[in-house]
């Protein structure tokens, strides 16, 4: 999985190779789904310590769509 962060948008582009599969995620789901020990924690540090469930998302969301790239919705977690 490799993330690049485009913090002025606030977004994600998260990606898969092995699954062939690119998703965005924007600041504001990741911050709502993922509530962090401390008010002050980066967007690098969420997408850091909640990669194994960002993963997972991509995964499914990848598996049922018919697209390779997508964004990532609160439904996805």
């Amino acid at each position: 999985m490799s993330v690049q962060l485009n913090k002025s948008a606030g977004l994600a582009r998260v990606t898969l190779a092995k699954a062939n599969a690119t998703a965005f995620l924007s600041e504001s789901v990741c911050r709502a789904h993922f509530t962090p020990d401390r008010h002050d924690v980066s967007f690098q540090d969420l997408l850091t310590s909640n990669a194994r469930q960002i993963r997972a998302a991509v995964w499914r969301r990848s598996a049922v769509s018919a697209q390779s790239t997508f964004v990532l919705r609160p439904a996805d977690f």
